[in-house]
């Protein structure tokens, strides 16, 4: 299975503690990128609002059991002039809360985030691309 945008269903919402006074969730948050079969989704933990630094945003990244504080920094985006295809330029910024465990797993795990952002299209399930491409600048 591959990572796909859609609404989070009331179980998965229970699953993993996704409450309206969970303070690790963006409130309001419906939908996310999953992928059930490997047990990973991402979805947003800040928005894009006039309280928020330009560009940066935090995600939550649920990586096989791990939650994990994901930010990043938009650098640049666009489509073409169908809105068929787009593409996003953005540098990770930092991987909080990864268990010491975890870091021999690093480039693993930031190949799957990769995966998840070209799933997300942008936008999650209100994107319009039929095709996304991603450039994940991680130094």
């Amino acid at each position: 299975m591959t990572f796909i945008n859609e609404y989070i269903s009331v179980e998965d919402k229970k699953r993993h503690n996704m409450t309206p006074d969970s303070n690790y969730y963006l409130a309001g948050t419906a939908s996310w990128t999953v992928d059930k079969k490997r047990d990973m989704f991402l979805l947003p933990r800040t928005g894009l609002g006039p309280e928020s630094e330009p560009g940066l945003r935090s995600w939550a990244f649920y990586w096989h059991g791990h939650l994990l504080d994901v930010r990043l920094k938009s650098i640049d985006s666009g489509g073409d002039a169908s809105g068929t295809h787009g593409w996003g330029h953005t540098r990770l910024l930092d991987i909080g809360d990864m268990p010491p465990e975890l870091q021999a797993q690093r480039v693993q795990i930031v190949a799957d985030l990769k995966e998840a952002l070209t799933a997300h299209k942008g936008l999650g399930v209100y994107s319009t691309y039929t095709s996304f491409e991603v450039t994940l600048d991680t130094e």
